[in-house]
């Protein structure tokens, strides 16, 4: 791609997980790490749970809905971005 300009994306809105209270009753702190893809809109579609605490999943899947990038760009053009992302989710935050 010699001559190729590749723009990522980038957040214009980040929604933070809501905290389970089961999981805070439990303890349970971690990652839920997803593969999304953003779309040329900069909107989150497809995401596939990779791995993550049960109690902790539904709700990263709730915020990453909601999250909205810049879209990435190749060559000035928009173009879908397939990444994994990681929603952290500690109690002392």
């Amino acid at each position: 791609m010699i001559g190729d300009s590749l723009n990522c994306a980038k957040f214009v809105r980040y929604v933070g997980p809501a905290y389970p209270e089961e999981a805070r009753r439990r303890r349970i702190e971690g990652n839920v790490r997803l593969r999304v893809l953003i779309a040329k809109t900069g909107e989150i579609r497809d995401i596939q749970v990779l791995d993550g605490d049960p109690l902790l999943i539904p709700s990263a899947l709730t915020a990453v809905r909601q999250w909205r990038y810049t879209p990435c760009a190749l060559n000035s053009e928009p173009v879908e971005e397939d990444t994994v992302i990681a929603v952290g989710f500690n109690l002392n935050q």
